[in-house]
């Protein structure tokens, strides 16, 4: 039970950090898009 936990808790973080790559390209897309826009 616990060793399954862990694997999942692991596999979660795994999730939270590519999602958190993914959520700071999008936000310097967004950035990119304001300071054109701006212009």
């Amino acid at each position: 039970m616990l060793s399954g936990y862990f694997h999942n808790c692991s596999k979660i973080i795994g999730l939270l950090r590519t999602s958190r790559k993914i959520i700071g390209r999008i936000n310097r897309i967004i950035s990119l898009f304001q300071i054109s826009c701006c212009r």
